[in-house]
C-alpha cells in the first residue's frame, strides 16, 4: 500500500517532449510520479492520479494542450493545489505563459537535483498550508482513491497488498483458497485473473517491460463500466501499481502508449478499411530504425525506449511542417514507424519527406549523458490501382526487411517489380508450414577451401526450398519468410538434423572434412540449449571434432558470461565455434576476447567491394588483426573471382567459400566432388 508520505510526495507530470526522462529524474529524488504525454482529459486524470502537485512541461506544448492546461490551472487554483511549470529560464515567452496559467513555481528544465528537490518540497509546503486552511474540497477523495486503487508487491518477501477496489475485483473472480495459493507469486498472476483476453495481453506486455528493466509502464483497461490507465512503477525491491480513472477509453486503444503517436493496430485497421474511391490515394512511407537492438542490449531497454520516444517527436515535427493534408504517423512495431497520407504525392515528394526525416533521425541523441547515433531505412510506396491497403503495407514491410540488411541504400521504392518476387506471394507463409512435413526444405552443402593451396576443408550446411509452384528458393528468401511466420527455429533445427545425419554417413576417405551448421539466436537463448545440442550431435553419430557451429554476434551479446559458459561446454566435446557475418554487427574486440572462438567469418558484403573500396579493405584488415589477437582463423565467404582470392591470400586469410571454388551442391554431388578432390 502507499503510506501517507507516498501519497503526499507524489506529482502528476505532463511532458510531450521528455516524459520518461523527467519522470526518472523525479523518481531519483524519492518522489512518486504519474507521467503523461498526452493532454486530453487533464483535470480528470490529475484527480485520478491522487496527487496535489501538477508539473507541466511547457516546452513543445501545442494550442490544443493549452486549453486543457488552462482548465487544470483553474481547478488547481480553486482547490488549493500547486502547479509547477518546467521551461528554459532564458525563454521570456515561456515565463509569461507560466505566469498566465498561474504557476506557483517555475523550474528550469536543466536544473540540478537539489534545485528540483527544493522546488518540489516548497510546492508541497504550500499545498499543506492551503489544505490546512480548508480551501480544498477534493483532498479526501484524492487520498481515498490512492488507497482504494493501488497495490504493492515486495519482491524480497513476495508480499502482495491491494487496496479495497482492486481486492474486490480479485475476490469477485476467484475463491479465497485460490488467493492463498498464489499469494506469494508475481503480482500479475493475481491481477490478470480479472482481465479480459484483450486487456490481459496489454497487461502482460506492460509487465514484460518492467521485467526487462523499465522503471515505469502502463496499459489501458476497463473494469465494469469504468475506464482506467493502469500505471506500474518499479524500484529496488517494490513494484507498485495504481489505477488512474479516465473518462475516455477508446482513444487509448488507437494510440501507442510509449510514443503518443497512433498505434500499429490503428494503422492496420485504417489500411484494411481504406477505399480509394472514398478516401483518395494511398501513400506510405515506412521507417526502420537500425542499431536499436544494440542499444537495448548494451544499455538496457529503458534507453531504447527513450530513443524511440525522441525519434517519434522528431518525425512528428517534420510532418507538421511538411503538410497539413490528411495524414497520420503510427508506430507499427518496435522499431518501425509508418506515415500514411491520402494526398496526391508523387515519388519525388515522398523522397523529399523521407530525406528530411532521415536527416532528423540520424542526428545525435543524448540520453542520460550517453551519446547515440542510429541509421535509418525508409521505404516509399504509392498504392497501385487495384491494390488494397493491407497489400500495400505488406509490400512496404517486405521491402523494408530487405532494406534493413542493405548497408548502402537508405531509401527504397516498393514498386511494381517486387510483386512478382517469391517473397511477395500471398500464400507463401501458409505453405511454409507444410514444407518441412512434405520434405520441400532440403540440404545443400557449400564447399570451403584452404585459401593458400585450394585444398577442400569442409562444407557449410545451407537450406533450399524446393517449392512446388515457385521452383527452388534460396536461403535468403526462405529465412525471410520464416522470420515473418515465426518458423526460423523449426527450419534451422530441420537443417541441423539433416546435415548431422547425412554427413555422419560420409565414407572414411572424407573423415578429415569439417561440417559447419548454423544456429539461431533464439535457439542459443533456450534454457537447455547446450545439453540438447550435444545430445543431438551424439545421437547423429557425427564426429564432434569435425563439427563447427556458426553463430551471429546477435547470439552472444545478450549475456557474455552465459554465452561463454555455454560455448566452453560445447568446445569440451571437440566442437569448434565460428562467428558468422562478422563485421556487420557489434564487432567488439572487448567481448570476442572473452569467448572461446575458433573462426571469424567475414560477411560477403565486405568481400564484395574490397578491390574497389579502401574503406572495406581497411575493415578487412582490422578484422584479420582481431582474429590474430584472439587466435581465430578467418573465413571469407562470397569469393567469386581470382583477384579477390589473391588479395585475401595476401592479407593472410585462411579459408574461403564462394562460386570461385564451387557453388552449393546437393549432398550426393558434394560427396562425389569431395572424393574427386581428395
Amino acid at each position: 500500500m502507499f503510506n501517507n508520505d507516498e501519497v503526499h510526495k507524489r506529482i502528476f507530470l505532463l511532458s510531450a517532449q521528455d516524459r520518461d526522462g523527467l519522470a526518472a529524474k523525479v523518481k531519483s529524488l524519492q518522489w512518486g510520479v504519474i507521467a503523461a504525454r498526452r493532454s486530453d482529459n487533464l483535470v480528470s486524470r490529475f484527480i485520478g492520479a491522487a496527487t496535489s502537485i501538477a508539473v507541466i512541461d511547457l516546452r513543445n506544448i501545442d494550442d490544443e494542450a493549452f486549453k486543457e492546461i488552462y482548465e487544470l490551472s483553474n481547478f488547481i487554483e480553486t482547490n488549493g493545489f500547486a502547479l509547477i511549470a518546467i521551461l528554459h529560464s532564458d525563454n521570456e515567452d515561456m515565463i509569461a505563459t507560466a505566469n498566465k496559467i498561474g504557476a506557483t513555481h517555475i523550474i528550469e528544465a536543466n536544473g540540478s537535483n537539489d534545485y528540483w528537490c527544493a522546488n518540489l518540497q516548497s510546492a508541497l509546503i504550500i499545498v499543506e498550508r492551503l489544505q490546512s486552511s480548508g480551501s480544498s474540497n477534493v483532498i479526501e477523495e484524492r487520498q481515498s482513491r490512492t488507497i482504494n486503487n493501488s497495490w504493492t508487491f515486495k519482491r524480497d518477501s513476495h508480499i502482495f497488498e491491494a487496496g479495497p477496489s482492486i481486492s474486490q475485483a480479485i475476490d469477485h473472480n476467484f475463491s479465497k483458497s485460490q488467493q492463498k495459493h498464489i499469494q506469494s507469486l508475481y503480482p500479475k498472476t493475481q491481477l490478470l485473473r480479472y482481465l479480459s483476453q484483450y486487456h490481459r495481453r496489454l497487461a502482460i506486455s506492460a509487465f514484460r517491460r518492467i521485467n526487462i528493466g523499465d522503471e515505469q509502464s502502463a496499459f489501458p483497461l476497463s473494469i465494469g463500466d469504468r475506464n482506467y490507465i493502469h500505471h506500474i512503477e518499479r524500484d529496488d525491491i517494490v513494484i507498485r501499481g495504481y489505477l488512474e480513472e479516465v473518462s475516455e477509453y477508446k482513444s487509448w486503444r488507437s494510440y501507442d502508449i510509449l510514443t503518443g503517436v497512433r498505434s500499429g493496430s490503428f494503422a492496420r485497421n485504417h489500411l484494411f478499411n481504406w477505399r480509394k474511391s472514398e478516401d483518395g490515394p494511398l501513400n506510405i512511407i515506412l521507417f526502420g530504425l537500425r542499431q536499436l537492438e544494440d542499444i537495448n542490449k548494451r544499455f538496457g531497454r529503458t534507453y531504447g525506449n527513450v530513443l524511440i520516444q525522441q525519434a517519434a517527436d522528431r518525425i512528428c515535427s517534420i510532418f507538421t511542417e511538411e503538410t497539413k493534408q490528411k495524414h497520420f504517423l503510427a508506430r507499427i512495431s518496435g522499431r518501425e514507424f509508418i506515415y500514411v497520407s491520402h494526398s496526391k504525392n508523387d515519388w519525388e515528394q515522398l523522397q523529399n519527406i523521407a530525406e528530411k526525416v532521415i536527416d532528423k533521425l540520424t542526428q545525435e541523441y543524448d540520453i542520460n549523458d550517453e551519446k547515440f547515433h542510429i541509421s535509418v531505412r525508409a521505404v516509399l510506396n504509392i498504392a497501385h490501382e487495384q491494390e488494397d491497403g493491407i497489400s500495400a503495407l505488406r509490400r512496404s514491410s517486405l521491402a523494408l526487411s530487405d532494406g534493413m540488411l542493405n548497408p548502402n541504400q537508405l531509401i527504397i521504392r516498393a514498386d511494381e517489380p517486387q510483386l512478382h518476387h517469391a517473397q511477395y506471394d500471398a500464400n507463401i507463409e501458409q505453405e511454409m508450414r507444410q514444407a518441412v512435413e512434405q520434405d520441400q526444405i532440403q540440404l545443400v552443402l557449400q564447399p570451403q577451401f584452404d585459401i593458400n593451396d585450394g585444398r577442400l576443408m569442409g562444407a557449410e550446411a545451407l537450406a533450399r526450398w524446393d517449392h512446388p509452384r515457385l521452383g527452388k528458393l534460396g536461403a535468403d528468401i526462405l529465412f525471410s519468410v520464416a522470420d515473418r511466420c515465426d518458423y526460423r527455429d523449426i527450419i534451422s533445427q530441420h537443417i541441423q538434423n539433416l546435415a548431422l545425419n547425412i554427413c555422419s554417413k560420409w565414407p572414411v576417405a572424407l573423415d578429415d572434412l569439417r561440417l559447419s551448421i548454423n544456429v539461431t539466436p533464439s535457439q542459443t537463448q533456450a534454457q537447455n540449449f547446450t545439453d540438447e545440442f550435444i545430445k543431438q550431435v551424439q545421437d547423429s553419430g557425427f564426429n564432434p571434432h569435425n563439427l563447427t557451429i556458426e553463430l551471429t554476434e546477435e547470439n552472444l551479446i545478450t549475456d557474455i558470461d552465459i554465452a561463454s559458459n555455454s560455448l566452453l561446454r560445447i568446445k569440451e566435446k571437440g566442437i569448434k565455434i565460428a562467428i558468422d557475418d562478422f563485421g556487420t554487427g557489434y564487432s567488439s574486440l572487448a567481448y570476442i576476447t572473452e569467448l572461446p572462438i575458433d573462426y571469424l567469418k567475414l560477411d560477403k558484403a565486405i568481400i564484395r567491394n574490397i578491390l574497389r573500396s579502401e574503406k572495406d579493405l581497411t575493415v578487412l584488415r582490422s578484422i584479420i588483426a582481431m582474429g590474430k589477437a584472439v587466435n581465430a582463423k578467418i573465413i571469407a565467404e562470397g569469393v567469386e573471382t581470382r583477384d579477390v582470392l589473391d588479395l585475401l591470400s595476401t592479407e593472410k586469410c585462411h579459408i574461403y567459400q564462394g562460386y570461385f571454388g564451387s557453388k552449393p551442391l546437393s549432398t550426393v554431388k558434394f560427396e562425389k566432388f569431395a572424393l574427386r578432390s581428395n
